[in-house]
């Protein structure tokens, strides 16, 4: 009987270690498994996410290109043809008396048209009466600036006017002779404009 216990004792002793070693081999096997995934989560939550793919850069159309009227204050049919016209004399931005004589050469005035001289001051324009006179290639005008002080600035320009637009600035003219006003027009009848200069009116020397 004790020969037989002590052999019962040791095959219990036996299956406890048999038990024991096989619950030993589970948690090793999971223990790494466990911990490999926690790695992975933790790699994962490092490596930084893909930058979204900027879209490509779609261009905006740009507003088609305003055309440039041919001169400030014109309104001639579009597409008629016009002199070409140079100022001799004066000179940009020379002084000038507040009366002066203008010169200078031209191609072939187109019929029905005239070119008048003209000053600028601001926004406004004052037309030069009587329009200018052409002779072959050349041309010669005559100008005058009462409203701008000694020493002042305006723009001398040059201008295509038609047949309607030269009647209208006849009469303004005539208008003006009779009141002695002549209010400038905010655009010159009729008018393209061919080519503009900046000009001051002479300094009266100091007494």
């Amino acid at each position: 009987m004790p020969t037989r216990g002590i052999v019962l004792v040791l095959i219990g002793l036996l299956m406890a270690m048999a038990l024991l070693i096989v619950a030993l081999l589970q948690f090793t096997h999971r223990e790494p498994r466990g911990h490999s995934t926690t790695h992975a989560q933790t790699a994962s939550t490092n490596v930084p996410a893909a930058a979204a793919p900027s879209p490509a850069a779609v261009p905006t159309p740009e507003a088609p290109p305003v055309a440039a009227p041919a001169g400030a204050g014109t309104n001639s049919p579009e597409g008629a043809s016009v002199a070409a016209v140079t100022i001799d004399t004066p000179q940009e931005n020379d002084s000038v008396a507040r009366m002066f004589q203008v010169k200078g050469h031209c191609s072939q005035v187109p019929s029905g048209q005239h070119l008048l001289l003209a000053i600028q001051t601001g926004r406004v324009f004052s037309p030069k009466w009587p329009p200018i006179e052409v002779n072959a290639d050349s041309w010669t005008g005559r100008a005058m600036e009462y409203g701008v002080r000694a020493g002042g600035s305006f723009t001398l320009c040059v201008f295509a006017v038609n047949d309607a637009g030269l009647e209208e600035i006849s009469r303004w003219d005539a208008e003006g002779v009779k009141t002695r006003r002549w209010p400038p027009f905010r655009e010159i009848p009729g008018g393209t404009l061919l080519t503009s200069m900046k000009l001051r009116v002479v300094e009266q020397p100091k007494q």
